[in-house]
């Protein structure tokens, strides 16, 4: 207001001052002239404007808010209207302009799509693994670029093979200078078993000269025999990714048989064979695909120059190429200070003309393993450091793994182990407790019985029904090859039972690639399920499995059924394998379980106790539920009640069973006694031809050959 007046005052001095000047001259024009000379009358001063007085700056919010006494304003509960945050409806200001509402703009002012920049020229997609490591002739026909890296059989991580991307060039050096770096040149079309065929031929004709092992064990695949090559092909682990260790680590991949070489760029195997860095090497020529294939026998022998003598035959290329990764990948614990180079000392060539002799079908076993399969010096070096004997709680078992104890749940067929005749029992109990129908196994010989209970198991498999198999009025009978009875009872029948659980036709089923499985597969691991179970009924021991399958399969597939006592008495040598396990399969530091919570903890145990017992597949695998499935014989309460209602528990029953098992004459003598003289003149009227000291020891060892069980009941 005080502007305003003193404003308004400085405007009504201005309209009095025009006001005289003009009041003034209209007077002197008025006027008439007295005279002609006189005086001109001085114009009037300019008036002074007044200065107005400066006002201080006051906001908007100062003039809303109430003064303090130190004169700024202060806040109150009563919010302005006239506040820009809140208040801006009141201000006239338009927000919703067309930079925000772009579906008012009209069409022409609309944004089109992007278009390249008119100065550099449209790039086309990316090249494909295909285009980039192919090309086409002059015949129009694709052909590809591909290296195979042929790997040993491997001694370290389990036996898994590994890349180590930062040692790629002084691994291949080592390949080439032992001829297992083959470059090839084929056609889209070719196969992969063509391929595996070519590499093989590559490296027995080469200056190495590489001896293979038998292919026709007892793991060969009868039923799929390009898996019978001397080299499988080698696919990535997690797309490549290295580990803490800085390797890339490899697995085996099952090749159909009508798959291609161009098959392994597709786009369904890029996680496999589609790593830019350890997949495709460039070279001056182009491109190559690297295909990595490892040897399958590890019985494997070459020739090389020893000493200046060549040739001689050497069975160590496993152990070199180990040492080799061993020095590159853990070089701070390898024993970097010998000098001696990794050699079998070889043998003449003249004294290895025979593959058969040099080569011979050696069977897997677990008692004694072969010697390239063995832990390296590291491993077991750490294995004796640990006391052999004491509880198997004190070295190494985690404790948390047997916390809380384990109570079985016994079974309600107590009856059927009080039974007279056990196989009658059970029979009767399968049939709903009549006698069922008639089951007859005949036979020439041994195989053709064998075939034909294979048979009716397959049957029962299809149908799901098992009432016949387990028939009390079951028969099996041996006869001439007129067809006249030779032989029959429950010794034919435990002999057939027993020779077809130990038939050497489902090992080739225990360890195939989980990818791919096919029906066949299935019903043939669901056959070999019932087979065990047979053998079980019949109070045989199934050798070709652990008793901790049996235990885990009659709890339910509960792993707090492999109790601590359970593993005190069939695996002594656990804490030993924890070791190796834990140094070269887990591979980890303390630092990266220092993250894990408390049920993290808990899974990384029971994977401890599962993976070197049970393997790394889970029970619900589907060839793992094929065997349990074969196992319940369509009576589910079977596999978990039967022979839980043993007097003592599943534990004493699989103890009683297996302690009738045989393995050679080392393991019955030392429960003999043999002191018969009086019986010696006996036999020697009896016998014709009968040496004068009679050996009952050696009669009990060629009674009992080695490798063979022999068919006894508990």
């Amino acid at each position: 207001m005080a502007d305003f007046s003193a404003l308004q005052g400085t405007l009504t001095a201005i309209a009095a001052t025009i006001q005289q000047l003009v009041g003034g001259q209209s007077a002197s024009a008025s006027a008439p002239t007295s005279t002609a000379t006189s005086v001109p009358t001085p114009p009037a001063p300019v008036p002074v404007l007044p200065t107005p007085s400066v006002v201080p700056y006051t906001s908007a919010r100062a003039q809303a808010l109430p003064l303090s006494s130190q004169g700024h304003p202060v806040s109150t509960a009563s919010i302005s209207s006239h506040q820009p945050i809140l208040g801006m409806a009141g201000l006239g200001i338009n927000l919703s302009g067309h930079s925000n509402n772009a579906r008012n703009l009209a069409p022409r002012r609309r944004r089109g799509a992007a278009q390249p920049t008119p100065t550099l020229p449209a790039r086309g997609p990316p090249p494909t693994l295909l285009e980039t490591v192919s090309f086409v002739d002059a015949a129009g026909l694709r052909n590809l670029r591909v290296r195979v890296k042929v790997l040993p059989h491997s001694t370290l991580n389990g036996g898994e093979h590994v890349l180590a991307r930062r040692l790629a060039q002084s691994e291949d050096r080592f390949l080439s200078e032992h001829n297992l770096l083959h470059t090839y040149v084929v056609s889209e079309t070719t196969s992969v078993t063509d391929l595996i065929r070519m590499a093989t031929r590559s490296l027995q004709d080469g200056p190495y000269r590489y001896r293979f092992g038998s292919a026709n064990g007892p793991r060969a695949s009868r039923h799929f025999p390009h898996e019978n090559l001397s080299l499988y092909v080698l696919s990535l682990v997690n797309k490549g990714t290295p580990r803490a260790n800085g390797v890339s680590y490899l697995t085996r991949y099952p090749t159909p048989v009508n798959m291609l070489v161009k098959d392994f760029t597709a786009p369904r195997n890029r996680s496999k064979f589609g790593h830019p860095t350890l997949c495709v090497e460039h070279t001056d020529e182009g491109d190559y695909l690297i295909v990595p294939a490892a040897i399958r026998h590890p019985e494997v022998q070459f020739t090389a120059e020893d000493e200046g003598v060549w040739p001689r035959t050497h069975s160590c290329l496993s152990l070199r190429h180990s040492q080799y990764i061993d020095e590159a990948t853990e070089g701070d614990f390898a024993d970097s200070d010998s000098t001696d180079a990794v050699t079998s000392g070889g043998e003449p060539e003249a004294a290895s003309d025979d593959e058969d002799e040099n080569m011979p079908d050696v069977r897997p076993s677990i008692s004694q393993p072969h010697p390239i399969s063995l832990p390296t010096q590291r491993a077991i070096a750490s294995v004796q450091a640990i006391p052999r004997e004491g509880s198997l709680q004190e070295f190494g078992v985690p404790s948390r793994l047997f916390a809380s104890p384990f109570t079985p749940q016994p079974g309600p067929h107590h009856n059927v182990f009080e039974a007279a005749n056990f196989l009658r029992a059970v029979g009767e109990r399968a049939n709903g407790g009549t006698r069922g129908i008639p089951f007859v196994v005949e036979g020439t010989d041994l195989d053709s019985m064998v075939a034909s209970l294979k048979n009716a198991v397959g049957e029962a498999v299809d149908r799901d029904d098992f009432t016949d198999i387990l028939s009390p009025r079951r028969d099996f009978r041996k006869l001439h090859e007129d067809g006249t009875l030779l032989s029959t009872g429950i010794g034919v029948e435990r002999e057939v039972v027993h020779a077809l659980g130990l038939a050497r036709d489902f090992h080739h089923y225990l360890d195939v690639a989980a990818l791919l499985v096919s029906s066949v597969r299935l019903r043939e691991l669901k056959i070999l399920g019932a087979v065990l179970m047979l053998m079980l009924l019949h109070g045989m021991a199934p050798d070709i499995v652990s008793p901790a399958l049996f235990q885990f399969a009659f709890h339910g597939c509960d792993l707090n059924a492999i109790t601590h006592e359970f593993l005190v008495e069939w695996y002594p040598d656990l804490p030993v394998i924890y070791v190796v396990f834990a140094r070269i399969l887990l591979r980890i530091t303390m630092c990266s379980l220092e993250q894990l919570d408390e049920v993290q903890h808990h899974a990384l145990g029971a994977d401890m106790l599962y993976i070197p017992i049970f393997g790394p597949h889970p029970p619900s695998h589907p060839e793992n539920k094929s065997v349990f499935k074969g196992m319940e014989m369509r009576l589910p309460e079977w596999i978990q009640y039967l022979f839980r209602s043993f007097p003592g528990g599943t534990e004493r029953f699989l103890s009683q069973i297996w302690a009738s098992r045989v393995q050679d004459f080392s393991s019955l003598e030392p429960n003999l006694d043999i002191v018969c003289p009086s019986a010696r003149g006996d036999i020697a009227h009896a016998m014709i031809n009968l040496p004068s000291i009679v050996n009952l020891t050696a009669v009990l060892r060629g009674f009992f050959p080695y490798g063979h069980t022999l068919p006894w009941a508990i």
